[in-house]
């Protein structure tokens, strides 16, 4: 029987999904933004898993139009040693958005709001006790 459910909180990661155009432009190592609804800046982070099969198929694929709602799962984990002096701080089930730099797209800003910036490496405590 199941005793104690254990989580490495230092494999930080979201599940987002691509289209099939996106997706095929996406590899393994590419740079990417996480952005969390309670966090004020983006976090950098890289492509660790691209899905070989599409997750959101119609019933019967026929034309170009129903091919192209094909989803793909694509999982960016921010690196270890972003989490590690920041352990204190991760938590699971939150929610946010990504940005992935597709191949061919190195030139391409990113998006002000998804401008990477480093984890810091202290935050002030929020207990409301000085």
């Amino acid at each position: 029987a199941r005793v104690l459910p254990m989580l490495d909180l230092s494999n930080v990661y979201m599940e987002v999904f691509l289209p099939a155009a996106q997706a095929m432009l996406t590899g393994i190592g590419a740079e990417a933004r996480v952005r969390l609804d309670s966090v004020p800046y983006a976090i950098p982070a890289f492509v660790s898993f691209v899905s070989p099969e599409a997750q959101f198929t119609p019933r019967t694929v026929e034309t170009a139009e129903e091919r192209a709602d094909l989803m793909f799962r694509v999982k960016v984990r921010v690196p270890e040693e972003l989490v590690a002096p920041n352990i204190e701080l991760v938590r699971t089930g939150l929610r946010g958005m990504a940005y992935v730099r597709l191949a061919g797209a190195e030139d391409v800003p990113w998006p002000e709001e998804y401008v990477g910036q480093p984890l810091p490496a202290e935050v002030p405590a929020t207990s409301g006790t000085e």
